[in-house]
């Protein structure tokens, strides 16, 4: 009898011991819950960019929630162009590039002629005894060696068988009706001007782009 109750003694013992484990790995349990977080950047064409942010428990997987922060850049690249809209792009842009050339040359050339006109202007109104037009002759008869424009290379401007190369294009020099004619043609460009002096006011000066 005795060593019956000392069996069902120690039964209890184990038996509250074993409870007791439980009860304190459940407490541990609870105790060692980490809340985890974690931020993950998304971008991907068609759809949203932004920030995944997922939280939860360690130990409950039913608990864990995934939430999107949409962030400032909300748009997704369109999709790629193609080989053709590209050569056309840069076609149209090499286009616009040479029509700006092409104007900046323009005003070139007319500036270039307007300054010969004012030097003509300057040659007509000059005494003879320094330089200017002999008696008799008029703004017409003006020529670039009258006008003191070199007859050799000087590197940038020359005058060569009548004709004024520069850089900005060709000029030449031509009367009619009493008036100069200074034509300016650059053909890289396809520009043509011409340059009237009547007189030798700055308002007798007319300028013309040719076609």
């Amino acid at each position: 009898m005795n060593r019956l109750l000392t069996l069902l003694c120690g039964f209890l013992f184990v038996l509250c011991g074993i409870l007791a484990g439980l009860l304190f790995k459940k407490a541990d349990g609870e105790s060692a819950d980490v809340n985890v977080s974690t931020n993950v950047s998304i971008n991907t064409p068609g759809s949203e960019s932004g920030d995944v942010r997922v939280e939860g428990d360690s130990g409950d997987a039913s608990r864990v929630r995934v939430e999107i922060d949409r962030g400032s850049n909300t748009s997704a690249p369109g999709p790629g162009r193609s080989a053709d809209e590209v050569l056309r792009d840069v076609g149209r842009e090499d286009q616009d590039r040479r029509l700006r050339q092409k104007r900046e040359n323009l005003d070139e050339l007319i500036q270039r002629g307007v300054r010969v006109a004012a030097d003509a202007q300057s040659w007509a109104l000059r005494p003879a005894p320094f330089g200017g037009a002999e008696e008799g002759e008029t703004i017409a008869d003006a020529q670039f060696s009258d006008l003191g424009y070199p007859n050799i290379n000087m590197g940038y401007a020359n005058v060569h068988g009548g004709v004024f190369q520069t850089l900005e294009g060709d000029f030449q020099l031509s009367r009619s009706d009493g008036a100069l004619i200074i034509t300016g043609e650059n053909r890289d460009w396809d520009n043509r001007i011409r340059v009237v002096v009547r007189g030798t006011a700055p308002a007798d000066i007319d300028t013309q782009v040719l076609p």
